[in-house]
């Protein structure tokens, strides 16, 4: 009878700490393709600047979303956006510092979505350096493990986790020469684009169906940062690109494969 509740008793406690944490899923999406002529490695918080940050909250039985713009601050390197209830800031390289998102009690947020083209910055989720041209190893979504080196990252949290890369981001086959990069419309004509498997416009955060209750996520996702960026269209720049070029540039899609950065 004793080992029959003591077999109960650990098969609860098993259930909870399974409740407890959540898995986190992540995967990469085709979504809309976009392309730069010029891509530069080592994003920090104050180089993204200008990015789309979205929070979505659950309250009254429906949700709510608003969008702010991610600004640099008082440091060199440090910058965030803010919102009813929540902040998200970074300081310091994108690689070897987390982002911090911060939640003010009673706020049950649902999604968070960055979108970094307004910011001229693309997520780098590739662990090696045969990625895009002007950028170095990545790093895709990681939640540090604090209390040991193995695994470096958490593949559980307090509530489910689908994290989403998305949209894309074409570069030239080669670095663009100084000049072409400071004309960003002018484009030789015999430039290929490519997929190189590495370089996403967007990151998405869905928090389960209850949301998160909880004050605060540091999670780690390389950035770089670009040229402008602007859309595709069939394997194409966008027609104001055509107008000055005259011609379709085609793109071809490459392989994706997340890993472990090396150092630099």
């Amino acid at each position: 009878m004793h080992l029959r509740k003591l077999t109960l008793a650990v098969a609860a406690m098993a259930a909870v700490t399974a409740a407890q944490a959540a898995i986190v899923t992540v995967r990469p999406i085709a979504g809309t393709d976009y392309e730069t002529d010029q891509v530069i490695s080592a994003a920090t918080g104050a180089s993204m600047a200008g990015m789309e940050v979205t929070v979505c909250v659950l309250g009254g039985g429906s949700t709510t979303c608003e969008t702010k713009t991610w600004q640099s601050d008082d440091t060199e390197t440090g910058g965030g956006a803010s919102g009813s209830g929540w902040s998200l800031s970074l300081t310091g390289d994108t690689f070897l510092n987390p982002f911090v998102f911060e939640v003010k009690q009673d706020t049950v947020v649902r999604r968070l979505t960055i979108n970094g083209r307004p910011g001229k910055t693309a997520f780098d989720v590739l662990g090696t350096p045969e990625g895009s041209p002007g950028s170095n190893g990545g790093l895709s979504f990681c939640i540090p493990n604090l209390e040991s080196d193995e695994p470096p990252c958490l593949d559980t949290f307090d509530v489910p986790l689908t994290v989403v890369y998305s949209d894309r981001l074409f570069v030239p086959e080669a670095t663009p020469t100084a000049q072409t990069a400071s004309a960003f419309s002018i484009l030789q004509a015999d430039t290929s684009f490519f997929f190189y498997g590495d370089l996403y416009t967007v990151l998405d955060i869905t928090f389960g169906d209850d949301g998160f209750t909880g004050d605060r996520l540091a999670f780690s996702s390389d950035t770089d940062n670009t040229g402008k960026i602007r859309q595709r269209i069939n394997g194409a720049p966008t027609p104001a690109t055509l107008a000055l070029t005259g011609l379709a540039l085609l793109g071809l899609a490459g392989t994706r494969r997340l890993a472990a950065r090396p150092d630099r």
